[in-house]
């Protein structure tokens, strides 16, 4: 059902008890009786009723109805590299330019690798070396507005599995030990992508331009082409960004890049739909 007709419906109450019937039943499974009180609010209220028009599978309450939250600025404040003893090797960063020197082979080049793999990429490209011999957890440190996350995963012959959580934005982190994760949930790589998102303020969900259409989602995994730029891509004659090779990858970070540039948000979306259903209800007229 379209949400014009749910517009013209909305005073019914036999419409309304079909539609708690129909939403309840979805759950194939006993409910608490907290759960319709919750979604009758949503379906009387018109405003949600219009952001419901963007739900696709991947939606939550939050990413829905919850306001894009505005990043001031963000940091990585520091890498830090735990083996299994708890010995740790870490590089503080500071806002602005770093400058890393080193010898050669030391693993100078492996930080951008240990920030993407961090930043929950799919596979693992830290060189086989110095750091992965020593390495059992990869933590990168951020700063994002007024909080510091603490993003870790282990390497990716124990799983690969991440720990995400938030702190005061003053928050010590030269004095983690592995001690820290101890008693913290891990999650799927997965799941740690989507809290990152939204610390970030990445809740477009659907990019969806017409009513019928399956939108994608702005993706962090999209976002990092925009932050890292490789030796290699600097003598590049044929690429600009990181991971640009693949036609609909690049395709897919290229239209989403007005989001990640805090340019347009999941409501431009939702008014794109309705001025383009408006537009074909015009047509059909004529």
């Amino acid at each position: 059902m379209s949400i014009s007709n749910i517009k013209k419906l909305s005073m019914n109450p036999h419409f309304y008890s079909l539609l708690m019937q129909s939403f309840l039943s979805g759950y194939e499974k006993p409910c608490e009786i907290k759960l319709p009180f919750m979604a009758i609010p949503i379906l009387l209220y018109a405003e949600s009723r219009e952001k419901l028009v963007n739900a696709n599978i991947r939606s939550r309450i939050d990413t829905l109805f919850q306001s894009p939250q505005i990043v001031d600025e963000s940091n990585i404040k520091a890498i830090i590299i735990f083996n299994e003893n708890d010995e740790k090797r870490l590089v503080p960063l500071k806002q602005g330019v770093n400058i890393i020197t080193g010898e050669s082979k030391t693993g100078k080049s492996a930080l951008v690798e240990i920030i993407d793999y961090c930043l929950c990429s799919t596979r693992c490209t830290i060189p086989k070396g110095k750091i992965t011999d020593f390495s059992y957890l990869y933590v990168l440190v951020m700063g994002i507005g007024d909080n510091t996350y603490i993003i870790a995963r282990y390497n990716w012959d124990n799983g690969g599995k991440m720990y995400f959580s938030k702190e005061e934005k003053d928050f010590n982190y030269k004095v983690l030990s592995l001690g820290y994760f101890s008693e913290k949930p891990t999650l799927p790589y997965k799941d740690a992508q989507y809290e990152i998102e939204c610390a970030l303020g990445l809740f477009v969900t659907n990019m969806a331009t017409g009513a019928d259409q399956q939108g994608k989602k702005a993706s962090l995994r999209n976002m990092v082409s925009y932050l890292f730029q490789h030796q290699n891509l600097m003598a590049s004659k044929f690429a600009l960004f990181y991971r640009f090779s693949d036609y609909y990858k690049r395709k897919d970070i290229i239209d989403q890049f007005p989001v990640f540039a805090g340019m347009i948000s999941q409501e431009y979306y939702s008014d794109l739909i309705q001025l383009n259903t408006l537009k074909g209800s015009t047509k059909t007229k004529i």
